[in-house]
């Protein structure tokens, strides 16, 4: 390691108070009017190279971001020519001098290819003997602490992205049910009203596929129930006739009004049609026709009121 002395000018004046950025350094010119103080440079290429030499990567740059000129090295550092001029750096100077290494410039460590082969002295080859024992060895370098912290917040944000695309894939990973677990997930979400985001966990589906099973099974039903004949005949409601209708043998269907309560739609249109003044909430009405012992065969569908897209 060769190390250089710094030539510093005392300056006259120290009105200024600069500060400098490099880590470690406390140097100020409030209380040191012998270095001076350097901005960082325009061209983006030197700036990059300023703030990889003095290790702030993640660094917010102002106008009044400093570095001083303890720094640098003699040969970078342009004297002033009267005793109040300004030090100036040399165009394309990097700082290179810091506390952790010592305020000093390495040696090259490796010779050009050119002086290789300048240097290069042809030897006499004898031959080695078969029995001969080599003697290997493993040569390496310690990389600078910039060049490992740089690789571990590679490291990192790989890892965190790895992460992200396996729950990504675990949640895209579809699950399929076998059709009676789908009917069960059917009828808990009519007789429990259960949410799908609160199935999807239990039934460990996505939510979207619960919304899907709902729908195709919804629809299913309502084919098959509605094609099957319920309306039952006079002579079976008068053998099935309790005792209480026995002075209304005439009586085939006992009718009467319901109301489900149902979520309040989006459209003020649709609230104003769906909404029910005795139970001060939105519902679907519907006209409901029972046999004399209790069977319901029949649903009138005209007295249903639609809703448009807005689910129940």
């Amino acid at each position: 390691m060769a190390s250089r002395k710094f030539k510093y000018q005392r300056r006259e004046d120290s009105s200024s108070t600069d500060h400098c950025c490099v880590p470690l350094c406390v140097a100020s010119s409030k209380f040191n009017s012998v270095l001076s103080f350097h901005t960082f440079p325009v061209d983006e290429e030197t700036r990059r190279k300023w703030i990889h030499s003095i290790r702030r990567e993640q660094f917010n740059i102002t106008s009044h971001t400093r570095v001083c000129s303890r720094h640098f090295i003699s040969d970078d550092l342009i004297e002033p020519s009267t005793p109040k001029g300004r030090r100036l750096l040399r165009k394309g100077a990097v700082p290179t001098l810091f506390q952790w290494n010592g305020y000093s410039v390495a040696e090259p460590r490796h010779t050009g290819v050119w002086q290789r082969r300048e240097d290069y002295t042809p030897v006499d080859e004898d031959p080695v003997p078969m029995d001969a024992q080599h003697l290997e060895l493993d040569y390496c370098s310690v990389p600078e602490p910039a060049a490992v912290d740089n690789a571990l917040n590679q490291t990192e944000d790989l890892h965190k992205e790895v992460e992200r695309l396996r729950r990504r894939v675990e949640e895209l990973s579809g699950q399929s049910l076998q059709p009676i677990d789908e009917f069960f997930l059917f009828m808990v979400h009519l007789s429990v009203g259960l949410t799908q985001r609160d199935l999807a966990h239990r039934f460990n589906i996505h939510q979207s596929t619960v919304s899907r099973i709902i729908t195709t099974w919804a629809n299913f039903l309502y084919t098959v129930l509605g094609s099957v004949r319920i309306w039952m005949s006079e002579e079976e409601v008068k053998a099935h006739l309790p005792n209480e209708f026995q002075d209304y043998p005439d009586t085939q269907v006992v009718i009467d009004c319901t109301e489900l309560r149902c979520q309040t739609p989006s459209s003020l249109l649709l609230q104003s049609e769906v909404f029910s003044t005795y139970k001060s909430h939105c519902t679907f009405k519907g006209l409901i026709g029972m046999a004399p012992h209790g069977a319901a065969p029949d649903v009138d569908e005209q007295a249903e009121t639609k809703c448009g897209t807005d689910r129940a």
